[in-house]
């Protein structure tokens, strides 16, 4: 049985707001409550934790499975079935906002916990697409394992999307295409449902600003809910709705069960993060507190940064900077054998 290792000595001093947050993930992470991994307990990797299941916090069983449409109404090894499936468990999964939060957002289950995956006469074509992915050291194929361009929600919003995936719906039952309609209603099903969780927390929030009378609290409540409200359907407006919105969109991406990657999250963020700088309403500390809360959620080694850019030069940015100083603030839950 590993350890956990929580000394290290970070250049940066933790604020009392982060340090109570690091604690709180810490015990988490201690009492196996916080899903760190999917392969960190085998034998043969020197009891390094990593893998694509490092986000949900264990609460129990779902709760509502006998409701699930493909058990209730049947299975169907369909985009449209997976996808009222996806809606459901967002739906009925619980939002909650955590002492001393800012970014919000946790998920309790992943759909491969509550939906079977019959694979049927697909069965030979994913066995051969996972020998070559396995060949080119990919590691294989899952029902997740992708690296979604977070930028397209990040300067188009929900509602966008949303607006794309019924003017293709459309298109294709015009073209009495039910297989790609099937999917379309399915994807349209996934966002809708995306758009509903982020709503519950921006009306939590309004819940919680309204029964306390403490003032610093009541402003962090009205600052989530004022965030969540817009970008719920819209794209974020600042450094920290852009850093909440990312946050939102793992889980949701998290929530299918598996995924390898995010992107650059410095060409992500950098816009938002000079804008902040120039006008006054961000300082460096705070963008570096933001990101850090974030990584205590989803663990920070799951997005990249720096490389090179489209023309091949350096892409390394301010915000690679910051990105690397908040994994530095907050460290990450590594099991030492």
């Amino acid at each position: 049985m590993g350890t956990v290792k929580l000394d290290f000595k970070p250049k940066f001093e933790q604020s009392a707001r982060i340090a109570a947050l690091n604690e709180r993930n810490r015990a988490l992470a201690l009492a196996g409550k916080r899903r760190l991994g999917g392969w960190g307990d085998s034998a043969d990797n020197d009891g390094i934790t990593f893998g694509d299941h490092a986000c949900w916090i264990d609460i129990g069983k779902f709760p509502d499975l006998d409701e699930l449409p493909s058990r209730k109404d049947g299975y169907v090894m369909s985009g449209e079935s997976w996808g009222k499936d996806y809606a459901f468990l967002l739906d009925h999964t619980p939002a909650n906002i955590f002492p001393h939060e800012r970014i919000v957002g946790e998920i309790y289950w992943e759909m491969h916990m509550l939906r079977r995956y019959d694979w049927n006469d697909t069965g030979d074509e994913a066995r051969r697409r996972q020998r070559i992915s396995e060949e080119l050291g990919a590691g294989g194929i899952s029902s997740g394992h992708t690296c979604p361009d977070l930028m397209i929600g990040l300067t188009q919003g929900y509602n966008r999307v949303l607006e794309r995936v019924r003017e293709s719906l459309a298109l294709y039952e015009k073209l009495d295409n039910p297989r790609k309609a099937g999917y379309l209603r399915g994807l349209e099903a996934v966002c809708m449902s995306c758009i509903r969780f982020i709503q519950r927390y921006a009306a939590l929030a309004d819940k919680m600003a309204m029964e306390t009378e403490d003032a610093p609290e009541q402003a962090r409540f009205m600052q989530i809910a004022r965030c969540c409200r817009h970008i719920a359907t819209e794209p974020p407006r600042d450094y920290y709705e852009a850093v909440q919105w990312i946050q939102f969109a793992v889980l949701f991406d998290r929530t299918v069960g598996h995924g390898n990657g995010y992107g650059s999250i410095d060409q992500y963020l950098i816009s938002f993060y000079k804008e902040g700088i120039a006008d006054g309403t961000l300082t460096r500390a705070l963008a570096r507190e933001y990101v850090a809360e974030m990584y205590m959620k989803l663990r920070g080694h799951f997005f990249c940064m720096g490389g090179r850019d489209e023309n091949g030069g350096d892409a390394t940015n301010e915000m690679s900077w910051v990105a690397l100083e908040a994994y530095d603030l907050v460290g990450d839950y590594t099991i030492w054998a």
